[in-house]
């Protein structure tokens, strides 16, 4: 009995954590667009976080977008951290394959 209230305890506090910032981020995974994709490429290895960035900076200035630092999130999306026209910092998302900038959902889903 005693070990099935640890187990609800310990079930509710990692849901709660896992929600709150998880869904906060957009999904680029796809799925949102009609359409078969097909993607087809060529690679030596894999690259480390670093590189990666560096590419995905690359590819965004090539967009446009001037990025100062760029991660992936872990739903697929660029989180690019740029300087505006006052100077300020900002931080948007953007999908890796189309460059679509991504809206932020702050709505977090009610249990």
């Amino acid at each position: 009995m005693h070990n099935k209230m640890i187990l609800r305890v310990l079930s509710a506090l990692l849901a709660a954590a896992s929600a709150s910032t998880a869904f906060a981020d957009p999904n680029c995974l796809g799925g949102d667009a009609p359409g078969i994709h097909v993607s087809v490429g060529i690679g030596i290895g894999e690259y480390t976080e670093a590189e990666q960035a560096e590419f995905d900076k690359m590819h965004l200035r090539q967009q446009g977008i001037d990025a100062e630092t760029v991660e992936r999130t872990w739903l697929g999306c660029l989180k690019v951290t740029s300087r505006d026209g006052a100077g300020n910092w900002t931080t948007d998302y953007y999908d890796a394959e189309t460059f679509e900038q991504k809206p932020l959902n702050l709505n977090l889903p009610t249990p």
